[in-house]
């Protein structure tokens, strides 16, 4: 009985570290697909386009108002295995922030949340619908959350 014991530990440890990791990066995702999703209603309700700044000196993610003098209509902290956010457009050129219009489109961009332990996961930002997709390069999949 003892020995069955050991034997599913052996399996099932592993995995636990796995799902760990897991946990970890998704959380970083859903912390930034939530923001642009919210931004992207701001916009189209207010009908004024909405701005999105990561600040990684503050460890927050800003939604602004770009027609009241950059009015801060939320806050949302960086998740706590986040070191930072990337953003860059299509051609890899730095981005300080991504715009949400009223008729719903976006800034085309890459966000890129770099953790702790260095795991890097990509979103992309699609411009004409505002659309989050995640791409993750060690298994060369796109999925949209």
């Amino acid at each position: 009985m003892l020995s069955l014991l050991v034997v599913l530990a052996a399996v099932a440890l592993p995995g636990i570290g796995v799902w760990q990791r897991r946990q970890r990066v998704d959380q970083s995702i859903a912390v930034c697909q939530q923001v642009c999703q919210q931004a992207r209603i701001y916009a189209i309700q207010s009908a004024s386009p909405k701005l999105v700044r990561f600040n990684n000196s503050a460890r927050c993610i800003e939604i602004l108002d770009e027609n009241v003098s950059r009015l801060c209509l939320a806050v949302r902290p960086l998740p706590e295995n986040c070191v930072r956010v990337e953003i860059t457009d299509t051609q890899g050129r730095i981005l300080r922030q991504l715009e949400f219009t009223p008729e719903g489109t976006a800034t085309a961009a890459r966000i890129t949340p770099v953790l702790d332990d260095g795991k890097q996961v990509t979103l992309r930002l699609q411009r004409l619908t505002g659309t989050v997709t995640v791409y993750e390069p060690e298994t060369a999949s796109v999925q949209s959350r």
